[in-house]
Order: C-alpha cells, then sequence, then structure tokens
C-alpha cells in the first residue's frame, strides 16, 4: 500500500512545532526570551513574525538559523543551484551553511530568505 507523502512544514511551523514540544506557554516564553506575550500568541495562531523576533526565540530554544533556513530550503523543493543563483551566493557557501560548516552574514541570510520565499 502505497503512503501519501507528507507535506513538509514550514520555517515558521517548525519553530512552532518546538515551542509547543517544550511545552512553554506564551506568557513563560516572553518572560524568558522579552519577547511580548501578544506576539508569540499571535506567531502560534499562525501570523508571522519578524526575523528579529524568530532569531530571539530560536536562540533562546536552542534552534539554529540554519535549521530553519535548511527546513525552507527542503519545503521549497528547490535545488542548491536554483537557490544558489536567487540568492546570489555560491553553490559551496550554501552547503557549507547547511552543513553547518560555515557561517554566513546576516544580509546573506536575508537573500536566502527571501529567495526560499519565491
Amino acid at each position: 500500500m502505497l503512503r501519501k507523502a507528507r507535506k513538509m512544514e514550514s520555517p515558521a511551523d517548525a519553530i512552532r512545532r518546538r515551542i509547543r514540544d517544550c511545552g512553554f506557554s506564551a506568557s513563560e516564553l516572553s518572560r524568558r526570551t522579552g519577547v511580548k506575550q501578544p506576539t508569540i500568541t499571535e506567531f502560534l495562531r499562525g501570523k508571522d513574525i519578524r526575523l528579529d523576533t524568530a532569531t530571539k526565540l530560536m536562540t533562546y530554544l536552542n534552534f539554529r538559523v540554519t535549521d530553519v533556513l535548511v527546513h525552507g530550503f527542503l519545503a521549497s523543493k528547490k535545488s542548491i543551484q536554483r537557490l544558489a543563483k536567487e540568492s546570489d551566493l555560491s553553490e559551496r557557501t550554501l552547503l557549507m551553511f547547511f552543513i553547518g560548516a560555515e557561517d554566513i552574514s546576516e544580509g546573506s541570510r536575508e537573500k536566502v530568505e527571501k529567495a526560499l520565499e519565491k
């Protein structure tokens, strides 16, 4: 019997899942991260948040930016070649970043994020 392929979760959904898996309430996570409680509540209900806010949550949850971008890359079903072209980065740079061997600048991360949104 064939199984239906499971849909890859979005980067935001991966963060939401991590928050829920850790069992934090929005108010507790707010106290621990400095992110306003209504922002966390709205995010958990599906609203988008700014990258700097997501970074605060991810840092506290020990969830690296790389993890989120890898989730986004897999969910996008783009080739590494296409992502490199759309983000103006080399394939090698992207691969090294995704495996955690090299870091990239904040500006480059934003380029990757924008390319994944296309």
